[in-house]
């Protein structure tokens, strides 16, 4: 366990590095737009593209995978995550900030199904609980890091922006300088929503109505704290 963990410790870096830009960039695209005098649907509209992209992400990254391998996957997609979170400041229009969450989600969608499917094809049925448990941790520390690493930055800046997109790129430097085993991709059988509901009906039911709840949560939190006159400080620390 602890060799495979060894082996494995480039792509959880890479992931802790994207948790922290994942966790910094919805609260600030969030607060920005409040800033900007965009109203409360158009903030919607914004921060819903995310979710649309992650789906988009979720269907597409798998042939991706297995047309070009998971290290050259994991590579665009950090570079399309790059590039979308540094078009914001440039071009302050909610219909392009819409498209330019479409375009973060389907990236990073595609990023944690390159890393899922790596984790599993690293481990076996006795470790593989662990494996993702660990997964699930550095990604969740990195989300809560990024939040708390927002209330030192300045959301009115182009620099908060530029930093994101560092953090980003530096993210993709261990996956794609150090060796590690990546897996061979492999045709798998797809399973539609229609047979998993019927597999698990309440499953897919609560999954759903649970990530609404959240999406609502993560997207428009920031905006309600903010138009309670909160600083960006008290912003991160909720």
């Amino acid at each position: 366990m602890e060799m495979r963990i060894r082996r494995l410790w480039p792509l959880f870096l890479g992931l802790a590095i994207l948790g922290l830009c994942v966790g910094i960039q919805g609260t600030l695209l969030g607060v920005r737009a409040s800033m900007e005098g965009f109203g409360t649907r158009a903030v919607g509209l914004i921060m819903s593209g995310y979710f649309l992209g992650f789906i988009l992400g979720a269907v597409r990254a798998p042939r991706a995978i297995r047309r070009v391998g998971h290290v050259r996957t994991f590579g665009a997609l950090t570079a399309l995550a790059s590039i979308s979170v540094l078009v914001h400041p440039l071009v302050i229009e909610p219909w392009t900030w819409f498209f330019l969450r479409v375009v973060t989600g389907f990236a990073f969608s595609g990023i944690y199904v390159v890393a899922e499917s790596w984790l599993n094809h690293a481990s076996n049925q006795e470790n593989r609980g662990r494996v993702l448990s660990l997964y699930a941790t550095v990604l969740f520390a990195g989300l809560g890091g990024g939040q708390l690493l927002l209330g030192l930055l300045d959301a009115e800046s182009y620099e908060v922006f530029s930093w994101v997109s560092v953090l980003i790129s530096f993210a993709a430097i261990p996956i794609l300088i150090f060796t590690t085993p990546a897996p061979v991709a492999e045709e798998v059988t797809r399973v539609s929503v229609r047979r998993l509901f019927q597999w698990a009906p309440y499953g897919v039911v609560s999954v759903f109505l649970a990530q609404v709840g959240g999406a609502v949560l993560v997207g428009m939190g920031a905006v309600y704290a903010h138009s309670l006159q909160m600083d960006l400080g008290q912003i991160s620390l909720r």
